[in-house]
């Protein structure tokens, strides 16, 4: 659970890292793994309005992008 909270750290942009959750063992293998040793400053997505409803924050995923936008 430790490294995972980097999966979802603001300093991270480049993505692709510390996908498990609960078994570290497959990032480290497929070298994904990032542990760094100073806390991340904040989680979540800073760049996107995402929506404060539970259903709306599972329906986000599926949200229509602008032409451009990935």
């Amino acid at each position: 659970p430790e490294m995972h909270r980097w999966h979802h750290a603001i300093e991270i942009t480049q993505g692709g890292i510390n996908f498990g959750t609960k078994l570290a063992v497959w990032d480290w293998l497929f070298g994904t793994a990032r542990l760094p040793a100073e806390k991340p400053s904040g989680y979540g997505l800073a760049d996107t309005d995402f929506p404060p409803g539970y259903v709306d924050q599972h329906t986000f995923a599926w949200r229509a992008f602008d032409e451009g936008q990935t």
